[in-house]
């Protein structure tokens, strides 16, 4: 059995503190700004992560393809052969996840901050063809 909690989870996680990024950052001290932007920044990266491990078990378990590789986009990919998400627009995602991990200027963590309410709605579409349940 497959367990879309940590997906869940991190999905969660990262809708919250985006939500504290859009509606909460003016009223914080000027020095707490950077630690906000930069837990949405890592709380998109572990839910971009959850994702595509549950993603590869479904893939696997559900859909029955028999073996599928590790690599992110390889799992996008298949994905997307199997109906399940637009690898066009995941491939942004781990574009810019790999980007953020690498990224000394700042340049793609802003780019990221950009992209997460577009995520969310897609990681939420997801969820719920995974899973059968209402995303919120």
């Amino acid at each position: 059995m497959i367990s879309y909690h940590p997906f869940r989870v991190s999905l969660r996680r990262l809708q919250e503190q985006h939500d504290n990024y859009v509606h909460r950052l003016d009223s914080v001290p000027s020095w707490i700004r950077p630690a906000v932007e930069e837990s949405v920044v890592r709380r998109f990266q572990f839910c971009h992560d959850s994702l595509h491990r549950v993603l590869r078990r479904h893939l696997m378990d559900v859909v029955g393809i028999a073996k599928v590789g590790p690599a992110p986009l390889v799992i996008f990919r298949h994905a997307d052969e199997s109906d399940l998400l637009d690898f066009g627009r995941w491939k942004t995602y781990n574009d810019i996840r790999v980007g953020t991990v690498h990224d000394c200027s700042g340049k793609e963590a802003r780019r990221c901050l950009e992209i997460v309410p577009e995520f969310l709605s897609d990681a939420g579409a997801v969820y719920e063809t995974l899973t059968g349940e209402a995303w919120e």
